[in-house]
């Protein structure tokens, strides 16, 4: 399933919920399933700026490949960062160059995320497809699923 696809499914699957409290639910739970963030990857280095709370984005490359990692002060923005793992992750740098990130343009976002915290997803968007290119350069790597 290519990047898309993806990012139509996560989209499909929070309308299918319907009603906000099963939608918040969801993404809490996608917090819960994200990667482990080493407490060593809480640097200035790998914090996104503009975000309303800390937020932590890093891409390390192990064995020819991108791995993305995600943390958050917060549970729900948290559960945001899951999901560009689930995008992101597993790409080719040609695809990952020709994404365009909308997710943040569904009224499910504009519901659960104040506009300060749409922007800060946002720069951590921009900022994980920026990583991700960096690490994967030319060299037809992928990136970890």
């Amino acid at each position: 399933m290519d990047m898309e696809q993806t990012q139509a499914d996560i989209l499909k699957d929070l309308h299918e919920l319907g009603d906000s409290s099963s939608q918040y639910s969801y993404l809490i739970e996608c917090a819960a399933e994200c990667e482990p963030f080493g407490e060593d990857l809480h640097t200035d280095e790998n914090l996104v700026r503009d975000c309303a709370v800390r937020t932590w984005v890093c891409v390390e490359r192990h064995a020819g490949r991108a791995v993305l990692v995600g943390d958050s002060e917060s549970v729900i923005v948290r559960g945001a960062i899951a999901l560009l793992e689930e995008i992101f992750n597993g790409r080719s740098a040609g695809e990952v160059a020709r994404f365009e990130f909308k997710l943040l343009d569904d009224e499910m976002f504009t519901k659960h995320f104040s506009p300060k915290q749409r922007i800060g997803l946002a720069q951590a968007a921009a900022t994980v497809k920026q990583l991700m290119l960096g690490a994967l350069g030319d060299d037809g790597a992928t990136v970890d699923s």
